[in-house]
């Protein structure tokens, strides 16, 4: 299960990208070098580009060994886009007592055209490649975090909604609601079908759902992440008048020595979505009974391949950085007791392709960046019947 504070403040604004293309394209900006982040809250905000690297170790205290996230460099892609590569390189031992325990999240996050309502997103294509070897037994997922809510920015009140999609899983991660089963399938999305599991953090009151697929992803997806969205709208999660104010795409570690490799390109395109995306088709599972959920009758998926992407050459589909009037924290303090799983952004603002080392920055400020992710972690064995297995226990990667 999962346990977060969110103490939210959007990412500090960067250069708003020229082009209207699906996704970003360089410009002759000097290249950043690779850079090692290692600390408990180490990022680095890229250069020329929508994203932040981030290394978060929420539960740092419970970590033997250690934990770094490396960002290699920003490429093109075949298709002339760019992508950014990182690795996530984990060395933490297991121990018995926090081995459901997650200890942090690796990931790449959104800073551009966040806090935007689904009416006014267009697409979010998105390629996400990856390798993992491991010399021992690995506990852990790769997944995509989102953050919706009604209101512009607000992820960390009751009425936000935490989107997980699992790609890949290991090692015995469960999503918060497994203990209460599948409230809904979701078929032909991106190549498969997905079990939808939904349960409310106990600390936050924040409603996590997290899509399985029935099929892992092994080390390659692709697809247009809108259409994962309006698949839950399909579902009563929210209307597409909602905003999505977080994104992001990394790995969560519980313990194990392993190296992910990955390559991943991710962007909110704004304007109107074509039909191709638009267009969805009423589908509900037989699996799921009237009295798990009401609406399965009603639910709405989108075309079933992963690789249509919505393009649109509106000049509104240019991308502008997270408002500033986020920047400042919401919250000033974070519980202790609390796993945050959230990216933190300092709270003064930051210059384009800074590097910050959490030795660096206070603690008030080191785990108040969240808009660039809408992590949660495990609930502590309180809040949840503890598993008699380490397969069967309720943890969770949320951005």
């Amino acid at each position: 299960m999962i346990a977060q504070i969110r103490n939210t403040a959007a990412l500090v604004a960067l250069t708003s990208a020229a082009g209207v293309l699906a996704r970003p394209h360089f410009s002759a900006r000097a290249t950043q070098a690779s850079t090692d982040l290692c600390g408990d809250y180490d990022y680095l905000i890229l250069n020329n580009s929508p994203w932040i690297v981030y290394n978060m170790l929420y539960n740092a205290n419970q970590i033997v060994g250690s934990q770094c996230t490396y960002y290699d460099s920003m490429i093109t892609g075949s298709d002339g886009t760019a992508e950014v590569k990182w690795n996530s390189e984990t060395d933490i031992t297991y121990v018995e007592s926090t081995n459901n325990v997650p200890k942090g999240y690796s990931f790449v996050g959104l800073t551009q055209n966040l806090e935007t309502p689904l009416t006014g997103i267009a697409s979010i294509p998105t390629t996400y490649t990856w390798t993992r070897s491991n010399t021992t037994a690995f506990k852990g997922n790769v997944c995509y975090d989102f953050m919706t809510n009604d209101v512009k920015g607000d992820s960390t009140s009751s009425s936000s909604q935490e989107l997980m999609l699992w790609l890949q899983y290991q090692g015995g991660q469960l999503p918060i609601g497994w203990a209460g089963g599948s409230v809904a399938t979701i078929n032909n999305l991106f190549g498969t079908s997905w079990d939808l599991y939904q349960g409310v953090n106990d600390d936050t009151g924040i409603m996590v759902s997290s899509m399985l697929p029935k099929t892992q992803f092994e080390g390659t997806f692709e697809g247009d992440l809108r259409e994962w969205l309006v698949a839950l709208v399909g579902q009563g999660l929210f209307t597409e008048s909602t905003y999505v104010n977080v994104g992001n795409a990394g790995t969560e570690f519980f313990y194990g020595n392993a190296i992910m490799n990955a390559t991943l390109g991710l962007q909110i395109d704004l304007g109107t979505a074509t039909s191709a995306a638009v267009k969805v088709a009423a589908v509900s599972s037989a699996s799921s009974s009237a009295s798990q959920i009401a609406s399965t009758s009603a639910a709405i998926v989108p075309s079933a391949s992963s690789s249509a992407v919505a393009v649109t050459t509106s000049a509104s589909s240019a991308q502008t950085p997270t408002s500033t009037s986020s920047i400042a924290a919401v919250s000033t303090s974070a519980k202790s007791s609390t796993k945050s799983h959230h990216v933190a952004t300092p709270s003064a603002p930051v210059v384009e392709g800074s590097t910050i080392a959490s030795a660096s920055v206070a603690t008030s400020t080191s785990i108040a960046a969240s808009s660039v992710a809408g992590i949660e972690t495990s609930v502590s064995s309180a809040a949840v019947a503890a598993p008699t297995s380490a397969d069967e226990g309720g943890d969770e990667c949320e951005v």
